[in-house]
């Protein structure tokens, strides 16, 4: 059970760079937070009541099933919209639950949102990985978000001991729209490497947004872009490649 409370102002005149909703997924409802960045802050005033049951096997310690489920209970009318201005809200969060699997190396992972008021499904996400190590991996991921479905290819391959590849593509099944297409290598000495990452978004104005990163990194001193690493992981699921090692 968790209390989260953060008094509301409305923030309409600000301006809002890079802020967006985070959704109501578990982990999401026990933060208290509704957004992203700085740009919005939300008003909460909530009590999350959630269950989380984790299967481990006594041999290895490696956890090879997860339950979750959680909701919250909204003890203020209104909420912060992503405009900055304050609106009413339902007194009930959508039902976030939760199911992982892990056999070996390969990882199963669904989530739903029930939504209470409707008597339906608002979301689900479903993840399908074989994952042996950061650098080599591939996942295939599949979304519905209030009807609108999504699907993922992710994944990453040594090409040698200091070069691997990684890349990643997001669609719209909906639409027949490429959402985004991530492409790109890493190099790794004893004392430095480097990563190149090409960007491709499919932007709301109906426009590729296309940028190219250069990522410098001397081991054990600093990173030309720390925050190249932080968007990758963001982009291609289970990528989690620590330069300086």
């Amino acid at each position: 059970m968790a209390y989260n409370y953060t008094p509301g102002k409305d923030q309409s005149a600000l301006q809002n760079f890079d802020s967006e909703y985070m959704g109501e997924s578990y982990e999401n409802l026990f933060s208290g937070k509704k957004f992203t960045g700085l740009d919005r802050i939300s008003k909460t005033n909530d009590v999350v009541i959630g269950l989380e049951s984790s299967f481990i096997d006594k041999n290895t310690g490696e956890t090879y099933l997860t339950l979750k489920i959680a909701q919250a209970h909204h003890l203020s009318d209104t909420t912060m919209q992503l405009d900055g201005t304050l609106v009413t809200q339902n007194k009930r969060s959508n039902i976030a639950a939760g199911a992982d699997i892990t056999l070996d190396k390969f990882t199963f992972k669904n989530a739903i949102q029930y939504d209470t008021y409707t008597k339906s499904v608002a979301r689900s996400n479903t993840t399908l990985s074989y994952v042996l190590n950061p650098r080599k991996f591939i996942s295939l991921t599949h979304e519905n978000d209030a009807g609108k479905r999504t699907a993922g290819v992710y994944g990453a391959y040594p090409i040698s001991r200091k070069v691997h590849l990684f890349a990643g593509v997001n669609r719209s099944l909906s639409d027949s729209i490429t959402n985004r297409k991530t492409v790109g290598f890493a190099y790794g000495s004893c004392c430095w490497a480097i990563r190149v990452a090409h960007f491709d978004e499919y932007t709301s104005a109906g426009i590729h947004d296309k940028v190219t990163k250069f990522e410098l990194v001397l081991k054990g001193l600093a990173s030309s872009d720390s925050a190249l690493a932080t968007r990758l992981e963001k982009e291609i699921p289970n990528y989690l490649v620590d330069l300086e090692k």
